[in-house]
């Protein structure tokens, strides 16, 4: 007990501490409720069963304790203490939380290596109060709700329908609050699942959910708009400055001067020079004849 009310402690603190320096901030929580039909209890139970006895090792509390854990970045010690807490007494409807909380971090995580997406056992009906609430407690700009996870079969086909909600704490609203639904046949990839389990209806509909959630999560970065203000602004540099301007058409014969068959230096369109001339990028168009573009189509056919 003392150990669980220590991580708890150490989370909240940490929360507070730095959650204004991290981009993203999700708080993914649990399930507020799951339903299923009949004919799914015996597997839920399995699942459920093989899901508990995924608990957090003795060796896994003592290495967050260690130096070489204190080493790591303090957002990724923030993450693995939240998980060790989650990983309490799991079952099966908590298999949501993880799998959205794993996959936003894999997806953020080249671009934002300081994010912070934390699971938390925290549950939510979906009223926008609620979410407020709980995103205001945790100082997280972002809150994933599953008020509601559906297992059913119909027409012989198992379903999962999945309701979430996205909070957003700088507009103070949902950017999501839907409905998802997946089959039980497995697409294969990072949602990868065995065909007519369970666990792929789950997969299949947070498959849609997650896509989504990036998405708005990546329009609403100040960061990612930062970077599309900049490439735009480069774009009409480049448009202004340099590619509707002359060119020494000359230069390329000077700088290769055997160039052969590979490179014809009359399809050159526009050359970037250097002010000292030493470095320079040079775009050539070369346009091929219909009856090649022809051969093409016709070897494209062959093949399929």
């Amino acid at each position: 007990m003392k150990k669980a009310s220590l991580l708890i402690a150490v989370l909240a603190y940490a929360c507070n501490l730095v959650a204004q320096i991290h981009e993203p901030q999700i708080l993914v929580l649990a399930p507020k409720e799951f339903k299923y039909d009949k004919v799914f209890e015996s597997e839920v139970k399995e699942k459920s069963k093989e899901l508990s006895k995924f608990q957090t090792s003795e060796e896994m509390l003592a290495y967050s304790q260690s130096d070489e854990f204190k080493s790591q970045p303090e957002n990724m010690q923030i993450i693995a203490l939240a998980q060790i807490e989650f990983n309490k007494d799991l079952d099966f409807s908590k298999r949501a939380t993880m799998i959205a909380q794993s996959h936003l971090t894999y997806r953020f995580f080249e671009r934002f290596p300081n994010l912070l997406i934390l699971p938390t056992k925290i549950e939510s009906g979906g009223s926008v109060v609620e979410l407020k609430r709980i995103s205001d407690d945790a100082k997280m700009q972002y809150v994933l709700n599953f008020s509601k996870i559906t297992l059913y079969k119909k027409q012989g086909i198992g379903f999962a329908t999945i309701s979430v909600q996205l909070y957003d704490q700088a507009s103070q609203s949902l950017l999501i609050n839907a409905d998802y639904e997946g089959d039980w046949f497995s697409q294969g990839f990072e949602f990868g699942c065995e065909n007519e389990s369970i666990d792929c209806p789950i997969n299949n509909a947070l498959s849609q959910i997650l896509e989504n959630v990036v998405l708005e999560v990546a329009s609403n970065s100040p960061a990612l708009k930062k970077d599309k203000e900049l490439a735009l602004l480069r774009l009409e540099e480049l448009k202004t400055s340099y590619l509707s301007k002359p060119y020494d058409k000359d230069f390329l014969k000077s700088v290769l001067p055997h160039a052969g068959e590979d490179i014809n230096l009359d399809d050159q369109y526009q050359i970037l020079i250097d002010p000292s001339q030493t470095k320079f990028v040079a775009f050539l168009l070369n346009k091929r004849p219909i009856k090649i573009l022809k051969s093409l189509q016709k070897a494209t056919r062959t093949i399929k």
